[in-house]
C-alpha cells in the first residue's frame, strides 16, 4: 500500500507534462535520419562544386526539398528499393541529388557559358 505522500507523487509524475501541451509531437528518429541524410547530401554536393555562403545554403534547401519530394514520390508510387525503416532512401536520394544538379544548372552564371561558345 502506498503512502498519501507517495501515492500524490506518484500521480505527479503520471501527469503528462503542462509544458508540452499544445506544441505538438516531437520528430521521430526517421524525420531526423533523413534530415540529416539530406544536410549531408546539401553539403556534400557544396564541396565539390564550391561556391560563398548563399551556395551553401541554396544546396541546402535543395537538398531538403529535393530528398522530401524523392521520399514522398517512393511513397505514392510504392517504390521499395532501398528502404531504411520507414524512409525510402533510394527515391529521396535519387530526388535530392535530381534537386542539387538541377539548383546548379539554373545559378550557373550565364556569361561563363557564352564565352566559351
Amino acid at each position: 500500500m502506498l503512502h498519501s505522500s507517495q501515492a500524490k507523487l506518484y500521480h505527479r509524475v503520471s501527469e503528462p507534462n503542462n509544458s508540452t501541451k499544445g506544441r505538438g509531437k516531437l520528430l521521430g528518429p526517421t524525420t531526423i535520419f533523413g534530415f540529416i541524410l539530406a544536410t549531408l547530401f546539401g553539403a556534400g554536393f557544396h564541396i565539390i562544386m564550391g561556391g560563398d555562403a548563399r551556395r551553401l545554403a541554396l544546396f541546402l534547401l535543395a537538398g531538403w526539398v529535393g530528398f522530401a519530394a524523392g521520399h514522398l514520390i517512393g511513397v505514392v508510387f510504392g517504390i521499395n528499393i532501398f528502404n531504411i525503416g520507414t524512409l525510402r532512401i533510394a527515391t529521396a536520394s535519387l530526388g535530392a541529388v535530381l534537386a542539387l544538379v538541377a539548383a546548379h544548372v539554373l545559378t550557373t552564371d550565364q556569361k561563363n557559358k557564352r564565352s566559351t561558345q
